[in-house]
């Protein structure tokens, strides 16, 4: 299973963001798309990994990460996994 760390956008942001992507989408060669309902921004790619990493990985992180305060950004590019 590939397995990251990432975090997901507010609704209004994935809508916009969803429609830059359909206005790019047919003037690029063919690629494997995010579904639109899953765009995120990946702060770790941890590649394959056992199913049961997540069990051990999830309560750490949670409580780490959930404690943040929300964070404002201004995507700038985008990238893709070949």
């Amino acid at each position: 299973m590939r397995l990251f760390i990432a975090t997901s956008f507010p609704v209004a942001v994935m809508q916009e963001l969803n429609a830059r992507i359909a206005q790019v989408k047919p003037k690029l060669a063919a690629a494997s798309w995010v579904r639109p309902d899953a765009q995120h921004v990946t702060f770790a790619f941890l590649g394959e990994q056992e199913e049961a990493l997540i069990e051990r990985l999830a309560p750490p992180l949670e409580a780490r990460l959930g404690a943040l305060a929300r964070f404002e950004a201004r995507l700038l590019g985008c990238g893709f996994f070949p």
